[in-house]
């Protein structure tokens, strides 16, 4: 009989975890593919993306397809061609076409969460050690962005400007959301034990 971890994870996942093995070395089906980084190809149909944990650049140039779900690995190890524009939804009138001018003249590289493919994307969660100016900005009329609007409202701290950071803090209280997002990266004996242990922990707290 399946525990309750296990049984989630095969859910949530849509396989059952192998044993023993990490999934970073395998496909997940026709639909979801396991990205190494750097210019790696990505197949046409791809519309589930996970990033190894060994990745060192989510590199802009790449076509990723239009990804519904995007996944990266809790420890940020890898650059990310990801707000080249620093954030200038966020940023003051005095920095904004400062900015602006220095991505326009930087041509060879492209912004990847701006790219037109990736504007479809509704599940990701950014490492929480990615540095701020790092962080993208999903423009307001992007799936993620009308669930996430980015709005300038000065009374309000910069954290709560841009809405990549609601991204990186996505699993702030909510444990098992994050094991469950994060288990592609364990064995599937890791992944089960913290699953249940989180489980225990929120029965005994209600």
């Amino acid at each position: 009989m399946l525990s309750i971890g296990s049984f989630l994870l095969q859910n949530l996942s849509g396989r059952p975890p192998p044993s023993g093995q990490h999934h970073d070395t395998s496909t997940d089906g026709e639909s979801a593919h396991v990205h190494a980084g750097d210019a790696s190809s990505v197949p046409v149909n791809t519309t589930r993306l996970r990033t190894i944990s060994t990745a060192k650049h989510l590199d802009g140039r790449v076509f990723y397809g239009r990804l519904f779900s995007l996944e990266l690995p809790e420890t940020n190890c890898m650059r990310i061609d990801a707000n080249l524009t620093q954030g200038t939804s966020c940023l003051p009138p005095s920095k904004m076409a400062q900015a602006v001018s220095k991505a326009i003249s930087d041509s060879k590289t492209t912004d990847v969460f701006k790219r037109e493919e990736l504007r479809c994307l509704r599940n990701v969660a950014f490492p929480p050690d990615l540095n701020e100016k790092n962080l993208p900005t999903f423009d307001n009329d992007s799936d993620l962005g009308k669930v996430l609007p980015a709005m300038r409202n000065r009374s309000l701290a910069f954290s709560l400007l841009c809405n990549g950071y609601a991204l990186r803090g996505r699993f702030h209280g909510l444990a098992v959301h994050k094991v469950c997002y994060y288990q592609a990266y364990d064995t599937a004996e890791v992944a089960q034990q913290k699953l249940e242990r989180e489980l225990e922990l929120s029965s005994e707290i209600a």
